[in-house]
């Protein structure tokens, strides 16, 4: 099964528009335009599958700002952090929310000596 996704990329896009231009200017049909498409997609998912050898490494750095730290605690090795009006912000995408609750669990096991 082919997927479209990868239509969007750069190379994907720049594709689309070429053989948009192609078909307005009569030199290929839309059905050849739809077979080329078709074929970059399989081409592009096929290659993919060999080339990345299912190696998926994501990094990335969120960072965020809040209007107001409404409470915090720390219990059992447990921090939960409410706060409003909250940012968060990565390289993509902005993403706010109104409030939010923050919880982050610190597994420490005790030393026995």
């Amino acid at each position: 099964m082919s997927y479209i996704m990868y239509r969007e990329t750069t190379l994907g896009v720049a594709l689309t528009h070429t053989l948009d231009e192609f078909v307005e200017e009569g030199m290929i049909s839309r059905a050849l335009a739809a077979k080329v498409l078709a074929a970059f997609d399989a081409n592009i998912n096929k290659a993919l599958a060999f080339k990345v050898k299912n190696k998926v490494s994501i990094s990335f750095q969120v960072q965020f700002k809040s209007e107001k730290l409404l409470a915090y605690r720390y219990c059992d090795n447990v921090w939960t952090i409410i706060m409003k009006g909250v940012e968060f912000h990565d390289v993509l995408w902005p993403v706010e929310y109104r409030v939010e609750k923050y919880v982050h669990l610190s597994v420490c096991h005790p030393s026995s000596n």
